[in-house]
């Protein structure tokens, strides 16, 4: 017998959406807190910046039970990403279940000893409440917290007009409009907006960054469509993945000339293609170092701009403020009125208790959890939108909510698959055996990926096989 469950859904975007969709369709009573006053996350006008568009094509930028429009280009701007994630939680009959403007102060056990979660709430209008659940869906994804940067001089730096603000906060043309703008990061979202600050009008814009990345235009050569040649099976085969049987090994062997070929090509087309010696932005690194981890995409315009001085950009990254202007760390003085941290955002989940934070994140910043989306040492709760794919957010979404709802006095941790039960005593065992084996010379340090990423790449295809039931699952802490 199924026994209809009182669900929180933290987070309305991507992930909040297709969780509330997936447990209100096995009947479970869903409340879905979102902080904010509009549903979509980082797609809410308030929190995008203008011009941001999809690295994904709109067929599989989408949720699988609903396309998005055929008059949508392929790759999808924001504001058309907001209106689909709006109609999406209409045909599902979810916008009356949102609670808007609402925050989750902090959360802790339930103190009538119920299995489930207690949640402190600050409302609309300020006032503070509690609410118990019986589960907790957390779906603030990765993009939640803004990460901060705090350097000297930045009171002197305000007082004198300059303003400071995260990328998130940049949703405006008319802040760059006829001022000296300073970008701070190498990711899309800093040469998005780069870009366009150009197009807005602003008399300077630089882009401090710490090393050049491969990137892929939307278009490569400016004829092929990049998911034509990146988003094949082809492309795939050439990475050796981990514990590969002998004829596999014995073909990447034969066929390692042809793949080492086909990745300088694509570098030498890159080169040319986005003017990278003129930019001085080659990378270092192989591109297959790179794309096997992750790849941004090259924003339209951005290259450009830099080969003919639109965009300065400068390697380093900021050391201090100094009046008006920003020193670098290479020694660069660059006079700026605003300045954009595109610096990413912070990993963790605030409002949960610390002890249960030390559960959930390792020190080296990795989050404990099966398959993206539960650790049973926190009972109760599941995770979704952990990893940046649109699909596994509904598809995770679908694996939790049929696992809640208590069949036959189940305990409160029997939804988790065993395997991932067992994973966990492997773990706890292997955190206390491995330092003593270690000190011995019984066992060689766990392997790690041997790329930029540490294996933190959602996608990265160099994680151990050992650990392919939890592709971003971090090793035990020895």
């Amino acid at each position: 017998m199924i026994r209809r469950k009182q669900v929180c859904i933290i987070g309305a975007g991507v992930s909040g959406l297709a969780a509330a969709k997936a447990f209100a369709a096995r009947g479970h009573q869903i409340t879905i807190i979102e902080r904010s006053g509009d549903l979509g996350g980082v797609w809410e006008p308030a929190r995008s910046y203008p011009e941001v568009q999809t690295q994904s094509p709109k067929d599989l930028y989408r949720y699988t039970d609903k396309a998005m429009p055929d008059s949508y280009p392929e790759w999808p701007k924001g504001p058309q990403v907001h209106a689909y994630l709006t109609e999406y939680a209409k045909d599902n009959n979810l916008l009356g279940a949102i609670r808007f403007n609402t925050a989750v102060l902090q959360m802790d056990r339930r103190p009538d000893a119920k299995p489930g979660w207690r949640l402190d709430l600050r409302g609309p209008d300020g006032s503070t409440s509690h609410a118990d659940f019986d589960f907790v869906a957390v779906c603030t994804g990765q993009f939640n917290e803004p990460q901060t940067l705090s350097l000297s001089g930045e009171d002197a730096f305000t007082a004198q007009g300059g303003r400071i603000m995260h990328s998130s906060r940049y949703n405006d043309p008319e802040i760059a409009k006829g001022r000296r703008i300073v970008v701070l990061g190498g990711s899309k979202s800093a040469t998005d907006i780069a870009v366009n600050a150009v197009n807005a009008g602003a008399t300077e814009v630089t882009l401090v960054y710490r090393e050049p990345v491969w990137r892929i235009p939307y278009f490569i050569g400016g004829l092929v469509n990049f998911k034509r040649i990146l988003y094949i099976r082809a492309q795939e085969e050439m990475f050796k993945s981990w514990g590969i049987g002998a004829m596999s090994r014995f073909a990447h062997a034969v066929a390692k000339p042809l793949v080492w070929a086909n990745w300088r090509g694509l570098e030498s087309l890159l080169k040319v293609q986005l003017k990278l010696g003129k930019c001085d932005m080659v990378p270092k690194e192989r591109i297959e170092d790179g794309v096997n981890c992750s790849v941004p995409i090259a924003t339209p315009g951005f290259f450009p701009m830099v080969a003919d001085g639109r965009i300065k950009a400068i390697r380093g990254s900021f050391a201090r403020y100094d009046g008006n202007s920003i020193l670098m760390t290479g020694g660069q003085r660059v006079q700026a009125d605003v300045a954009v941290l595109a610096i990413g955002y912070k990993l963790g989940v605030p409002f949960l208790p610390q002890a249960y934070r030390e559960k959930l994140v390792d020190p080296d910043g990795q989050y404990r959890l099966y398959r993206l989306i539960a650790n049973p040492d926190l009972p109760e709760m599941g995770f979704v939108g952990f990893n940046s794919s649109f699909f596994s957010r509904e598809f995770w979404s679908s694996s939790i909510s049929p696992n809640v709802s208590g069949r036959n006095g189940s305990s409160h941790r029997s939804w988790l698959p065993i395997c991932a039960r067992r994973y966990w005593a492997v773990c706890y065992t292997a955190s206390i055996t491995a330092p003593a084996m270690r000190s011995t010379g019984l066992a060689a340090a766990p392997t790690r990926c041997r790329n930029r990423c540490g294996g933190r790449a959602n996608s990265c295809m160099q994680t151990p096989r050992s650990r392919s039931n939890s592709r971003s699952l971090p090793r035990p802490q020895a």
